[in-house]
């Protein structure tokens, strides 16, 4: 299976494909607009969603995220109801400031690591939060509160501990991400 997203007539659509021949096995879609809601850089040059969604191999839940920060948890094994969560970016966190000169919206596909869902949101109380993968509830944020920036978190190591690095607006963002930290 392959799972992709794309966006068409206001709504954002995640497509579950055939890897052998392309063919639609099931969608979704929700309401999205075409921009972020803080996205005021060029609008000739992009629409809808940006960020890849990342799965779960060992439970079936795949992750996304809309350029307007709608954060979904689906189950990519259950035909009746797909959504296990979802929670919007800037209704959840109010300080989300538009990175300035331009910004794209939410456009950082999600990482996931243990029990975590963690993305870069760039709010003023934190820059990369983890979620529970299974509830969405917050699990910790970086002390840091840079302006997001227009790459996916990735995990890296750093004299052998587990680390989040991301890039901010400004600069390299790098968390511990072992159990006290």
């Amino acid at each position: 299976r392959i799972y992709i997203m794309g966006w068409r007539d206001g709504n954002d659509y995640l497509y579950c494909l055939n890897a052998e021949n392309g063919s639609i096995l099931w969608e979704e879609s929700y309401t999205c607009p075409n921009y972020g809601r803080t996205a005021n850089a060029n609008k000739t040059h992009y629409k809808g969603v940006m960020a890849s969604p990342a799965i779960d191999l060992d439970t079936g839940y795949l992750y996304t995220i809309s350029c307007d920060g709608d954060v979904y948890c689906w189950d990519t094994t259950n035909s009746s109801d797909r959504t296990v969560w979802n929670f919007n970016l800037h209704t959840r966190y109010s300080n989300i400031p538009a990175a300035s000169p331009e910004d794209y919206g939410a456009v950082a596909s999600p990482l996931l690591y243990g029990d975590w869902v963690i993305v870069e949101v760039g709010d003023e109380t934190g820059n990369v939060i983890a979620f529970d993968k299974t509830t969405g509830a917050e699990a910790w944020r970086s002390a840091n509160t840079d302006l997001k920036g227009w790459g996916s978190p990735v995990m890296v190591t750093v004299e052998g501990k587990p680390c989040v690095a991301a890039m901010t607006r400004t600069k390299m963002l790098v968390v511990r991400a072992d159990a006290g930290h």
